[in-house]
């Protein structure tokens, strides 16, 4: 039995000094695109491929707190559908 609560002891010490030492991952901001199938414009009927790029900014929320919040803004352009080749294309 003691060996038991022996190991038990020693295995939650690993976990915490793992936990409590280790720095957590750094996030990194870089654009990320995709590629989806959309509607040309809004209102319209006809179904294009388009690439989406999101842009990420650093920024701080207030100088009293040290949380960042990330802005993010996109753009789209209509690309060719061999982009979205492997993508189900929606009914129009």
């Amino acid at each position: 039995m003691l060996k038991i609560v022996t190991v038990a002891l020693v295995i939650a010490e690993l976990v915490l000094l793992t936990t409590l030492t280790i720095a957590p991952a750094q996030a990194t901001l870089s654009d990320s695109e995709f590629y989806t199938w959309s509607f040309a414009y809004p209102g319209s009927n006809q179904v294009v491929c388009k690439q989406i790029v999101m842009h990420p900014e650093k920024q701080i929320q207030s100088p009293s707190s040290e949380r960042k919040v990330t802005k993010i803004s996109s753009n789209s352009i209509v690309v060719s559908d061999s982009y979205c080749a492997n993508l189900t294309k929606p009914y129009s």
